[in-house]
């Protein structure tokens, strides 16, 4: 049962790491002048808010 557990727990550790990525990645392009999905982008400022980064939301909000 343990050996499970540690497996859910690397799971979400990595599955967070991966959203981590995926939208430093949209607030990057978006620095860059880049374009970005708008569903993408919305989300992108929901994750930075619950973080609490709220300079990427105002960047991100600016571009939506």
């Amino acid at each position: 049962m343990e050996e499970f557990e540690d497996d859910d727990i690397d799971l979400k550790r990595k599955i967070d790491e991966l959203q981590e990525l995926f939208f430093e990645t949209i607030y990057k392009e978006i620095c860059l002048g880049g374009k970005v999905n708008k569903n993408d982008l919305e989300e992108a400022i929901l994750y930075f808010a619950n973080k609490e980064e709220y300079e990427k939301c105002i960047i991100l909000k600016k571009k939506l």
